[in-house]
């Protein structure tokens, strides 16, 4: 047999008041056959648990409902429940994006007396029928093939031996980022569909970004951020090699200090071939 769930206060103090208010009709000389069991059928309430509830009322003492360490200790009643239900969904009406960290943090204003941590916020939402899911379409994941984990395997093989030998690594990258940029998941309640404010509808303009940086943060003073013109849905041709190869040789390199290895992806403006270095072909013979 499974271990019998504890009794919570709430319930405790919900048969103690109905076992006081039939005793009372016994009193009036109403027939009540049996008080224990008349509790026990209407909380749904084993009739031996209300019996020895009952037992502990005479002896005027507290009939101790929790079996030692079993099971975690419920922190949020109803009530608790309640409130941040109402905290998500005031934060919803103030267009305010619902984190765990920010919730937890309204939560422990509001109930100083009765903190909590993270965890516990989490559950109490998933208990309320929240769910963090996508808000939007989802995209595919691409798989890699072997040759792509074996280039891997080699990168990280030369950039180890690279770090052993004292170079500082550099990562640069471009990236964009729309006017109306907002994440694609949000907390919402299930059983409403309500998730506070919608993405918006438009993309609004695009930002190009292009910057690099190592362990020791952002290489500084050489951000590069323009907006982009071209009506186009990838990023990569808003760049081309000649704005590249100048950002590269007049603010990257006089940037670095000391022995630098510059880790780029095989974008196609990362590589320009040098006029006269063209293998050649039939035709140029």
């Amino acid at each position: 047999m499974g271990r019998k769930k504890d009794i919570s206060e709430e319930k405790y103090k919900m048969i103690q008041d109905m076992i006081k208010h039939f005793e009372k009709q016994q009193q009036r000389g109403e027939k009540i056959r049996s008080v224990n069991r008349k509790v026990a059928a209407l909380l749904k309430v084993s009739e031996p648990t209300v019996c020895k509830i009952h037992k502990a009322m005479a002896r005027g003492e507290k009939w101790q409902a929790n079996r030692g360490k079993c099971g975690r200790k419920k922190l949020f009643d109803s009530f608790d429940k309640a409130l941040v239900r109402r905290i998500v969904h005031s934060l919803f009406s103030q267009n305010i994006q619902l984190f765990a960290e920010r919730l937890l943090q309204e939560w422990n204003q509001q109930n100083p007396q009765k903190q909590c941590g993270r965890t516990t916020i989490l559950r109490c939402l998933k208990q309320l029928k929240f769910a963090y899911r996508t808000v939007g379409d989802n995209k595919n994941v691409i798989m890699e093939r072997e040759d792509v984990v074996r280039l891997r395997h080699s990168f990280l093989r030369k950039i180890n031996q690279f770090r052993a030998d004292g170079w500082e690594i550099v990562y640069l990258d471009e990236t964009w980022c729309n006017q109306n940029h907002t994440r694609v998941k949000k907390w919402v309640e299930t059983e409403t569909g309500k998730c506070g404010k919608l993405p918006p509808t438009g993309k609004g303009k695009r930002v190009i970004i292009l910057h690099a940086g190592s362990q020791s943060g952002w290489i500084t003073g050489c951000a590069n951020v323009f907006q982009g013109k071209k009506d186009t849905q990838d990023y990569h041709n808003e760049m081309n090699s000649t704005h590249f190869s100048e950002w590269f040789t007049q603010s990257l390199l006089p940037a670095l200090e000391g022995p630098s290895v510059v880790v780029m992806d095989l974008a196609p403006y990362h590589k320009e071939r040098v006029p006269g270095t063209a293998r050649p072909t039939s035709s140029t013979k």
